[in-house]
Formats: C-alpha cells, sequence, structure tokens
C-alpha cells in the first residue's frame, strides 16, 4: 500500500518541532540541516525547525552524542541551534523543555513533530494528545531506542502513530530518570551508532515523503549488533499483529 504526501507538505514550508536533543535528537538535528539545505537547492520552501530541550550538555555525553566540548553546560537545544545559525545561517530557534499541555499543537503551517525522549510517560501524554490532532495537518515521528535496538515511526494522515501501535507498552513502562556520570556508563546504557541510526531513519523517512511524494513503509526496526533494519510496511494486516486496526479508529 503506497501512502501519499499531503500536498501541502510539498508547496509549503514545513515546520519541525523537535522534542528532545541528546542521544538521538542531537543527530536528528543533523539530518534535518541536510534535509533544508538539500530540499532549498531543489527548489522546494524547506523546513522550518524549533528545538526543545532544556537539560545542558554534560561530560557523559560527549563522545556518544552530537556535542562538544564547548557546548559543556549549554542547554542541549540551544547548543544545536547555536551551531546551525553559526555555520549555516538557519534561523531555528531553540526553547526550553516541551509541555504537552501548552497548546503547541495549534499550527496553521504542515507539522512535522519528531519525538526523542527516552521517558515512556512523555511518549504517552503526547500520544494521547496528537491522537485528538491527527485529522489535521500534523505528523509525528517517534524514534525510540534501548542498548543495541530501536524502532521509529511516521504517523498521523491516516498511518498509525507509535501511540496506536505500542500504547500499551508505554503505560506499563516505568522512566529511567537517572543519568550517566561517565562515557562508559552512557555507552553502557545506549551502544554506539543505536542513537545516530535512528536519526538516519528519522532523516531518510522525511527525504522519501518530500523527494518522492509518499512512503511505502512509514518506519522501522533496527538492530545496531545484527546490523539488520526491517521496515514496517503500510499494510494493514502488520498493523493489526500490533493490535491496531484503522477500522475502530
Amino acid at each position: 500500500m503506497k501512502w501519499k504526501t499531503p500536498i501541502e507538505y510539498l508547496s509549503q514550508e514545513v515546520d519541525v518541532v523537535l522534542i528532545g536533543c541528546g542521544g538521538t535528537g542531537s543527530f536528528v538535528m543533523g539530518e534535518l540541516s541536510m534535509l533544508h539545505d538539500l530540499l532549498a537547492r531543489l527548489g522546494h520552501p524547506g523546513i522550518s525547525v524549533t528545538a526543545y530541550d532544556g537539560s545542558p550538555v554534560r561530560e557523559a555525553n560527549l563522545g556518544r552524542q552530537r556535542f562538544h566540548a564547548a557546548d559543556l553546560g549549554l542547554p542541549k537545544a540551544q547548543a544545536l541551534v547555536d551551531a546551525e545559525r553559526c555555520y549555516n545561517g538557519f534561523a531555528w530557534e531553540a526553547k526550553a523543555d516541551y509541555d504537552v499541555g501548552q497548546g503547541h499543537f495549534n499550527r496553521r503551517r504542515p507539522t512535522v513533530y519528531i519525538t526523542a525522549v527516552d521517558k515512556p510517560s512523555f511518549r504517552a501524554q503526547f500520544g494521547s494528545k496528537f491522537a485528538t490532532l491527527s485529522k489535521g495537518n500534523g505528523l509525528w515521528i517517534d524514534a525510540g531506542n534501548d542498548n543495541k535496538t530501536g524502532q521509529v515511526v511516521l504517523g498521523g494522515a491516516g498511518l498509525p502513530t507509535a501511540y496506536d501501535l505500542f500504547a500499551g507498552q508505554y503505560e506499563v513502562m516505568v522512566d529511567d530518570l537517572s543519568k550517566s556520570c561517565s562515557s562508559a556508563e552512557a555507552v553502557a546504557k545506549q551502544d554506539f551508532g543505536v542513537n545516530s541510526t535512528a536519526a538516519r531513519i528519522v532523516g531518510q523517512l522525511m527525504w522519501n515523503m518530500f523527494r518522492h511524494g509518499g512512503l511505502d513503509s512509514h518506519g522501522a526496526f533496527f538492530d545496531v549488533h545484527r546490523l539488520s533494519v526491517d521496515p514496517i510496511p503500510i499494510d494493514e494486516k502488520v498493523w493489526s499483529s500490533f493490535g491496531y486496526s484503522p477500522k475502530t479508529q
């Protein structure tokens, strides 16, 4: 089954709301930077990014995440956006932590929300809110991972979201609020490459929907130890294996 990109995403500048700028989010910013530059060169209006993450860059973030020693102490969103302003001249915005209850969903322009947050409770809260707006002009890409595996799902505009497919898991999982004290401890929690692999899939999904006008798969599961990537086809039979049926929505 082929999903067609809504026409407004192909003809207008698209707002991108990046929520979480740590492990995966920092690499997603790099994908968005290249995507915007290439789209603009091809005649598309491009994207406008607002990044949310007020947590400071710490020593344990260096090496595994897309930060440098000069970023230490800066809010993660600010460090990434400042780099894009400096090197590429993009007038993107950095803000503190995202609050689902503050009405950020009320946007007139086509919008892609990207969540790269490692708290299941936040993803459940965000997904529940997004479900009430899924018939609008918003798409949601969720990127999640553990130590060596992960999944990326694009939903909205007729496609099931990560919340539609995995809500039951989000609701029973416990948030890990601990902070890594060293790079060694950080890599033990999330191995090298798991975050950048998730971000690469995010970037490819967006490129496919912009450049090729639609998608055959709306996400993927991956394993960096096995070097495997398995697509999530746009197929009701596949969705039903996760307990989702569009006919009941």
